[in-house]
């Protein structure tokens, strides 16, 4: 059985990015999950488009970064990809002073990742806490579109499959790039 093409995700260049509008990063992404999991209470945690860095100016993108974990993006880009996330996860509007932006968190979780072949940082303890070079095991691979490895649990990069990815590139979304595993 030969291994589906598989993406990770990476900030594009010069391109704006999200921040929580206050508190820390971790929190409010834990916030995101609590809440679109249905284990929390209240909105979810405003976030803010961050449109300049080290003096530049950045470019307004339609899938800003944010973390590995999530995947933000304005209208233009959940009306195309809505219909393919819809599967894969949960979306929820974010509260944006900048504009109206959305949040995908995944609900696909896979054991698809060959621990011991794949090249890994590791703590003391020997567990993997990143993943250099992904050795993945082809028959544990979901047909989702997007999933998250077992290992990391929600907090883990999300991997895009070869069809969401062309999606993305067919209708020109901007923002993130996509890195072959």
């Amino acid at each position: 059985m030969s291994t589906p093409k598989l993406y990770k995700a990476v900030s594009s260049e010069g391109c704006t990015f999200c921040a929580p509008a206050s508190g820390r990063h971790k929190d409010a992404e834990l916030a995101i999950f609590d809440r679109l999991d249905g284990n929390g209470s209240g909105k979810l945690p405003e976030i803010e488009i961050v449109r300049f860095d080290n003096g530049s100016v950045l470019r307004d993108c339609d899938m800003p970064d944010f973390h590995s974990s999530l995947l933000v993006m304005n209208a233009r880009a959940l009306r195309v990809l809505s219909e393919t996330l819809a599967p894969c996860g949960v979306v929820g509007e974010l509260p944006c002073r900048d504009g109206q932006y959305y949040v995908f968190a995944c609900n696909v979780m896979a054991d698809a990742v060959d621990l011991t072949m794949s090249d890994c940082l590791r703590l003391d303890t020997g567990r993997a806490y990143m993943i250099i070079k992904h050795v993945f095991v082809p028959q544990r691979i979901p047909s989702a579109d997007v999933f998250q490895l077992q290992v990391f649990g929600k907090s883990g990069p999300l991997y895009f499959s070869d069809n969401i990815v062309s999606l993305i590139k067919q209708a020109k979304l901007t923002g993130l790039e996509f890195q072959r595993l």
